[in-house]
């Protein structure tokens, strides 16, 4: 297992139409998992159709990983992050519309020799993500935030775990000032 790069192939997958198509370059029979953004978009794409319909007032939708809570008139809900380690609740907080995502290896991963592997694949290596951390969990407002980076980002904070959290905290922390009301977990 490598990572993929430009040289294996990528720059033959072009948007089409909000689908993804390519030129022969994949090889018959691969598969484009695009997991760690999917929920998030999907819930961007639901805020943008309430926001349309003069008729929506409120969203309360939830992917399971990726949550998108809004309100019209600016309602206050009431969000939980489950515990990875234990279950039951480790977090529960107000929040007005937001965008909430969790990633975390601790519900979809398999065990083999002692070993565990998680669904969540670490883009530097190629192979399923070795960190330190249970999960990762971003609530952005949806005022100034995207449920795609919210989706994101918590999958990146997982892979990276608390040694590239630290080093990287001043980027991550510039990157969250820019989008007011951003908190990290």
């Amino acid at each position: 297992v490598k990572p993929f790069t430009p040289e294996d192939g990528f720059e033959a997958l072009e948007n089409v139409n909000s689908s993804v198509d390519y030129d022969g370059a994949i090889p018959e029979g691969s598969l484009l998992d695009l997991g760690a953004g999917a929920k998030g978009y999907a819930c961007d794409r639901l805020l943008e159709a309430a926001l349309s319909d003069e008729k929506a007032d409120e969203i309360i939708f939830s992917t399971g990983s990726s949550s998108l809570m809004w309100s019209r008139e600016g309602r206050d809900f009431t969000a939980a992050v489950v515990d990875p380690i234990n279950g039951g609740t480790a977090l529960e907080f107000p929040c007005g519309s937001s965008f909430i995502s969790t990633a975390g290896g601790y519900e979809r991963y398999f065990e083999d020799n002692g070993r565990k592997y998680t669904h969540i694949m670490d883009i530097r290596t190629g192979y399923p993500a070795e960190t330190d951390i249970a999960s990762a969990t971003v609530i952005l407002p949806c005022e100034s935030g995207s449920g795609l980076v919210s989706d994101l980002l918590s999958t990146l904070i997982y892979i990276g775990g608390t040694e590239n959290a630290e080093k990287e905290s001043i980027h991550m922390m510039g990157l969250l000032s820019a989008l007011p009301g951003a908190v990290a977990q």
